[in-house]
């Protein structure tokens, strides 16, 4: 599974910034997982994470990466406003304070294996811009951008406070014990994400856990934490059962676009692969996520034009939960009107798959 940073956008408000606030201070935006920190533009921050004001917010960066060969390494941000970048909580670039976009750098020897980065940012105004690059033996000593690790351990010795588990990004799922608490045996699957994990309790809940900074404690809250049995399949069970859904993480990859008038225009909306169950202004459930996309804009029975890469299908229904006619369309193509199809503005529910 490829790695991941995970991106968290907080607003200041109207509070003016010179410097990286305390976030805990802020407004809690959203959180995005990307493969990299590559932001140029307020609108690539707002793609990320919906919300994301177009001034005074700030935004951090957690994630981890490999090092084949020991040696040093150059890490640089280059931003608008002010950045900072730590390997394994050691301070290496410090490119604070209020300035156009620039760039700044330090080294310092990294040992071979997965290592943590972290970065934090912060805009007051005007044009906004973050991107990390490193360079080293591992690149050639050539400058790219600091990507995440394709695979993530946390072991136990990373784990303080009475933990005694060990859960691979990636890998198989391994069994453990909640040490000193009462609890029953679990199994502990990895994400893609470093630090999130899956822990399913032998009655099948599942909880959704994200490792604590200090690493002594998973942290819940009502958005990650749900039960999934059997009985769980679709988004809307979850909220039947009174469970708040989890927003749906940033997707990148081929997509497919949708637009509400033939030929484009009116609404346009990207969806990744998904199983999309009903369609209301304002979100999208995505029932093969179990989770909600915010800000999805697809209209009930709006739907005229889409355009589908390659190595993806689209199927249609004409009535919600995949039920009622079907229709399937295979990419690459570009359909102009529905119309023609006899499926204009019929679509109230939807799935994309990869083929």
């Amino acid at each position: 599974m490829n790695g991941k940073w995970a991106m968290k956008v907080y607003s200041a408000g109207g509070q003016a910034l010179s410097t990286m606030p305390d976030v805990t201070t802020l407004e809690y935006v959203g959180v995005a997982y990307v493969p990299e920190v590559n932001f140029y533009g307020e609108d690539k921050f707002q793609a990320a994470v919906p919300g994301t004001p177009g001034d005074r917010f700030a935004a951090t960066f957690q994630g981890r990466f490999r090092v084949y060969a020991e040696g040093s390494y150059t890490f640089c941000t280059n931003s608008d406003d002010g950045s900072d970048l730590s390997v394994d909580g050691v301070l290496v670039v410090d490119n604070g304070g209020l300035h156009a976009t620039q760039k700044k750098c330090g080294s310092t020897v990294v040992a071979a294996g997965m290592h943590e980065a972290s970065v934090n940012f912060f805009e007051n105004g005007g044009y906004a811009s973050c991107a990390v690059t490193w360079s080293g033996p591992d690149t050639n000593n050539e400058e790219v951008p600091l990507k995440a690790a394709d695979s993530c351990a946390i072991n136990p010795a990373d784990l303080v406070g009475g933990w005694t588990n060990q859960a691979q990004i990636g890998g198989e799922a391994v069994k453990g014990t909640w040490n000193n608490r009462a609890r029953p045996d679990f199994t502990i699957a990895g994400t893609d994400v470093c630090g999130v994990f899956l822990f399913t309790f032998p009655d099948d809940r599942v909880y959704r856990g994200e490792l604590s900074e200090d690493k002594s404690r998973i942290v819940y809250s009502p958005d990650n934490v749900w039960p999934r049995t059997a009985m769980f399949k679709t988004v809307q069970d979850l909220r039947t059962a009174g469970y708040q859904p989890p927003d749906c993480p940033h997707k990148y990859g081929p997509a497919v676009d949708l637009n509400q008038h033939c030929g484009g225009g009116g609404w346009s909306v990207t969806l990744h692969p998904g199983s999309y169950p009903r369609f209301e202004e304002g979100s999208c459930d995505d029932d093969a996520g179990m989770c909600v996309i915010k800000s999805c804009g697809m209209r009930y029975a709006d739907l005229s034009s889409l355009s589908i890469p390659s190595g993806l299908k689209v199927t249609l229904y004409d009535q919600p939960n995949f039920g009622g006619a079907s229709i399937d369309f295979s990419g690459p193509q570009d359909i102009g009107c529905l119309v023609a199809k006899g499926w204009n503005d019929r679509a109230r529910s939807m799935r994309i798959t990869q083929i």
